[in-house]
C-alpha cells in the first residue's frame, strides 16, 4: 500500500513539473486531465512568462533536470535517437547536467564492507575520504591496495536502484498513455524505447556487468600500444563496488591544442582515438559507446585510456559487412550499391521503390562529397542516411544509432585537437582491410569452413531431434509456441478493443442513469455527476479510436 502511494505521489510530481514547463502540449491536447493541469498551473504569471519566453527544447531540458537522475539519463539516451527527436531537441538534451552532491564516507564504508564482506582497512591500505567524481549512479574514490597498487573505487549510491525502478515504472506508464492517445507516435515504439533504456540503466547499476565489459575491452586492446583499458581488480569488485587501476592523466579536452615539447602530440592522439574506434567496430564488433571527453584520459606518454564502461554495444558480422559495403558505396559514389545493401540487409521493405531510394542516397552523398575529404563527417553522413531511411520504414537499429552518436562525439573531439583530422583517411584502410579479410578468397574459405562445421553438427544432431519430435507427437506433447514479440501488437489491439467497449458501455449506463434521474425531477446533485462522467467516458472512447 505504501509503495503504491509513493508511486502515485511520484507520478503526480512528474505531471506537475511537466505542466510547469509546458512540454507535453501535443499530449495534453488529447488528454483532458493533463490539459486542465497545464491550464491551472500556468495561471501563475511567473510560470506563464517562462513558458512564453523559453523555447520548447530548453524547457524540456530544464524539466528533465528538475525530475532527477533517472530522467536526466533518459534524456541523454534520447539525445542519441535521431529517428525520434528533431535536431534542436537532440542537441539540447546533450547539454543535460548530471551534477549530484556526494554521499558521506560512512555510507561508502558501509556499502563496501557489506558487499566485500571485510572491513575497509583490510581491503585498502589507504582510502581517500573525498570523492574524485560524483554522479547520479555512483561516486569514485582514490585508494591504494595493500600491495601498493593505486586504484579507483567506484561505489553505487545507496537506494538508487529503488528510485530508478520507481521512475522506470512511471516512464512506462507515460509511454503506454502516449501509445494509446497518439496513434501517429506508435511507430516510434515509446514502450520499446523505455524498455531499452531500462535495460541500459539496470546494467549501469550492476558493476559486475561493467567490470566484465572492461575486461573484454582490455583483452581486445592488449596488443595496442597507443590505447589502454584499466585493469579490473576482481577480488575488490562486486555488484555495488568496482575497483580498477588508477589512470594518471588528463581529460582529453584539457590537452593543449598546439604541439608542446614534452606533451603528447594532439594530432597523434586524435588519429589514435578515431582509429581505435574503427578497430573496435570492424575488427572486434564490440565498442565503447560512451566516449565523451569525460571518459577519455591521456597519459603523459600519449597513451589514451578509456574509462566508464556503463554503455557498450555489439556489432554483428552482418551489420559490419553492411556498414563496410555502405561506406565503400559512398566513397566510390555507387549509390545503387548503397541502396541494394539496405535491401539485402533487410533494413528496408522488399516493396521499396529502389530507384527512388537510390536517388535519395545520391542526394545525401553528392553534396557531402563535393567538399574536401578532411571536411567530411562520417557521422553526419550516417545521420542524414538514417533520417532518409526513416521515410522508407527502416526498422530502428539501436546499435547503429549508438555507433553514429559515438562517432559524432569522437569526430568532434578529434577535430578540436587537430582541425585537419581526416576521418575518411583513417577509416578507409581499416574498412577495406576488414572487407578483404572477410569477403576476399581467404575470408570466403574461412566462412565455408565454418558453414561446413555447422552443417556437420546439424546433420549429426538431426536423427536425435527427429526422434524427439516423433516421441512428443506420439505422447500428445507436441506444441507450437509463438514468440511473445510476434503477438505483442495483436495483444495490444485486443486490449484496446476491450477498453473501447468497456468505456462505451459505462458511458451508456451513466448517461441513461443521469437522464432517468433528471426526468424523475431529482436534484442536479444526483444526475449531473453521472452525466459528466458519461461525457468523459465518451471522450475516452473517441481517444482510443
Amino acid at each position: 500500500m505504501l509503495s503504491a502511494f509513493r508511486s502515485l505521489k511520484r507520478l503526480g510530481g512528474i505531471w506537475m513539473i511537466l505542466a510547469q514547463h509546458n512540454v507535453m502540449e501535443p499530449f495534453a491536447r488529447r488528454y483532458v486531465p493533463m490539459r486542465l493541469l497545464s491550464w491551472l498551473v500556468q495561471l501563475n504569471p511567473v510560470i506563464w512568462r517562462h513558458c512564453r519566453r523559453t523555447p520548447l527544447h530548453i524547457r524540456l531540458r530544464l524539466a528533465l533536470e528538475e525530475l532527477g537522475p533517472t530522467f536526466i539519463k533518459f534524456g541523454q539516451t534520447l539525445s542519441t535517437r535521431l529517428d525520434i527527436l528533431p535536431d534542436e531537441i537532440g542537441q539540447e538534451l546533450k547539454r543535460l547536467q548530471d551534477d549530484v552532491p556526494p554521499f558521506d564516507l560512512a555510507t561508502v564504508r558501509q556499502s563496501i564492507e557489506e558487499d566485500l564482506k571485510r572491513p575497509l582497512h583490510e581491503l585498502f591500505r589507504s582510502f581517500d575520504e573525498k570523492p574524485v567524481a560524483s554522479a547520479s549512479i555512483a561516486q569514485v574514490h582514490h585508494a591504494f591496495t595493500h600491495d601498493g597498487d593505486e586504484v579507483a573505487v567506484k561505489v553505487l549510491r545507496p537506494d538508487v536502484a529503488a528510485r530508478v525502478e520507481t521512475d522506470i515504472a512511471m516512464l512506462m506508464t507515460m509511454a503506454s498513455l502516449v501509445e494509446e492517445l497518439m496513434p501517429e507516435w506508435r511507430r516510434l515504439k515509446p514502450r520499446g524505447v523505455v524498455k531499452e533504456f531500462a535495460q541500459t540503466i539496470r546494467n549501469e547499476m550492476d558493476f559486475l556487468v561493467e567490470a566484465s565489459r572492461a575486461q573484454k575491452l582490455g583483452e581486445n586492446f592488449k596488443d595496442d600500444v597507443g590505447m589502454m583499458i584499466p585493469q579490473v581488480y576482481w577480488p575488490l569488485t562486486s555488484s555495488r563496488v568496482f575497483t580498477m587501476a588508477w589512470i594518471e592523466g588528463v581529460s582529453i579536452d584539457e590537452l593543449p591544442r598546439e604541439r608542446v615539447a614534452g606533451r603528447p602530440d594532439p594530432r597523434v592522439v586524435a588519429e589514435r582515438l578515431l582509429s581505435s574506434f574503427f578497430k573496435q567496430v570492424f575488427h572486434d564488433g564490440y565498442f565503447h559507446a560512451d566516449q565523451h571527453p569525460g571518459n577519455i584520459l591521456v597519459r603523459e606518454d600519449g597513451v589514451v585510456a578509456l574509462i566508464d564502461f556503463g554503455i557498450v554495444s555489439h556489432v554483428s558480422e552482418q551489420t559490419r559487412q553492411f556498414l563496410a559495403e555502405m561506406v565503400q558505396g559512398f566513397i566510390t559514389r555507387d549509390y545503387k550499391k548503397v541502396a541494394q545493401v539496405h535491401l539485402d540487409a533487410g533494413y528496408i521493405p522488399h516493396d521499396t521503390d529502389m530507384d527512388a531510394f537510390e536517388e535519395a542516397c545520391r542526394q545525401i552523398g553528392e553534396p557531402v562529397f563535393g567538399q574536401p575529404l578532411k571536411d567530411i563527417s562520417v557521422a553526419r553522413l550516417l545521420a542524414k542516411l538514417f533520417k532518409t531511411t526513416e521515410q522508407y520504414n527502416m526498422e530502428v537499429q539501436p546499435q547503429l544509432l549508438l555507433l553514429q552518436k559515438t562517432l559524432f562525439t569522437l569526430e568532434g573531439v578529434g577535430r578540436e585537437l587537430h582541425p585537419d583530422l581526416n576521418a575518411w583517411e583513417i577509416a578507409e584502410p581499416l574498412v577495406m582491410a576488414w572487407m578483404k579479410a572477410r569477403i576476399g578468397p581467404k575470408g570466403q574459405l574461412l566462412k565455408l569452413r565454418r558453414q561446413l562445421e555447422e552443417m556437420g553438427y546439424a546433420m549429426g544432431a538431426a536423427p536425435e531431434m527427429a526422434f524427439q519430435v516423433l516421441e512428443r507427437v506420439a505422447n500428445d506433447r507436441f506444441h507450437i509456441r509463438l514468440h511473445a514479440s510476434s503477438m505483442e501488437r495483436v495483444e495490444h489491439e485486443i486490449v484496446l478493443g476491450f477498453k473501447r467497449v468497456w468505456s462505451a458501455v459505462m458511458a451508456g449506463f451513466l448517461f441513461l442513469g443521469g437522464a432517468v434521474m433528471a426526468a424523475a425531477g431529482m436534484s442536479p446533485w444526483w444526475f449531473v455527476p453521472p452525466l459528466i462522467l458519461a461525457f468523459f467516458s465518451f471522450f475516452r472512447v473517441i481517444a482510443l479510436l
